[in-house]
């Protein structure tokens, strides 16, 4: 039995970028949550990984205090016996690739039902001071009620970017992003759902950063002309020419497609002063693909029990 915290660990739910995930019960409370953790890696300087862990705690730190129905909650995290953990909601749905792959593109009146949902997510989060910095179709759920779902708030720098057609030009060119940086986002997931692929393809990390910086994708074809433009204004390859947020986007959208979303576009006060998301170094500088804490737990305990 493998406890962390105040959960024990149940079955595997996948992998992601910070190793296996897990479904995990509160021993307290009983109620089951999604669960990810990882190690600091052998190779891994003390003071490269001091500044990545900080970062990891800042965003996370504003993370766990968002609560909003298009949010995937994170109900707390932890560091225990050189074990970093997570425990955040959980729930059954499909992603928006998963959708794409199963159904091809959607509709204007699905996808304008999805994009408000994701406007309102990141307009709340944006006036809580978080961007999210990793809006892509496999952060994106959609439940059984149609309720959407955006995950990993708090997290857009545990995985590298590079070769992501997803990922904005100020990215890449490793300047400070803020709320443009998650409208280019949604403006290349919104041109998915309308036409099955991204804007970039190819199987050459190089030539799609390449492509994200320097060409210019063509409309989204056979949609009416206010569709392509706030698509196409979305996807600008400079921030100050994109909305200048994710409800403001969402909304011009759904205004143009003439499609009145599911849920209404929230208004919120955006907070001023964020961070500087590149002050310290995201986790992405470290695979932590393989950790599993399950097996990292076990091993140091089985150690322990040896030495007594």
């Amino acid at each position: 039995m493998a406890i962390i915290g105040n959960y024990q660990l149940g079955e595997e739910l996948g992998r992601g970028p910070l190793g296996t995930v897990y479904i995990a019960t509160h021993i307290a409370t009983n109620k089951q949550v999604v669960f990810r953790g990882f190690m600091k890696p052998p190779a891994a300087k003390d003071q490269a990984w001091a500044e990545c862990i900080q970062r990891y705690t800042d965003e996370l730190s504003v993370a766990v205090e968002l609560s909003h129905p298009n949010i995937a909650q994170i109900y707390e995290y932890g560091h225990e016996e050189g074990v970093y953990w997570i425990a955040s909601e959980l729930f059954s749905g499909m992603n928006v690739a998963a959708l794409l792959d199963r159904k091809g593109p959607m509709s204007l009146q699905d996808t304008g039902a999805i994009v408000s949902q994701i406007g309102n997510a990141l307009d709340y989060a944006l006036s809580k001071g978080l961007v999210h910095l990793d809006i892509t179709p496999f952060n994106i759920l959609r439940l059984e009620d149609n309720t959407v779902k955006v995950i990993n708030f708090g997290l857009g720098h545990i995985r590298s970017k590079w070769g992501s057609p997803y990922v904005s030009p100020e990215q890449i060119r490793n300047e400070t992003p803020d709320a443009h940086s998650d409208v280019f986002s949604l403006g290349v997931v919104l041109y998915e759902m309308l036409m099955g692929d991204p804007p970039w393809m190819s199987n050459d990390a190089d030539s799609i950063m390449a492509a994200v910086l320097g060409e210019d994708p063509q409309p989204p074809a056979e949609q009416p002309k206010a569709v392509q433009e706030a698509v196409m204004k979305m996807m600008a390859k400079e921030p100050g020419d994109r909305y200048d947020n994710a409800g403001a986007a969402a909304e011009s959208f759904c205004d143009a497609s003439n499609v009145a979303p599911d849920v209404a576009i929230e208004k919120h006060e955006k907070k001023k002063g964020l961070r500087s998301y590149h002050a310290n170094a995201g986790l992405a500088r470290y695979d932590l693909t393989t950790s599993d804490v399950r097996s990292a737990i076990e091993d140091l305990r089985a150690k322990i029990a040896q030495r007594h």
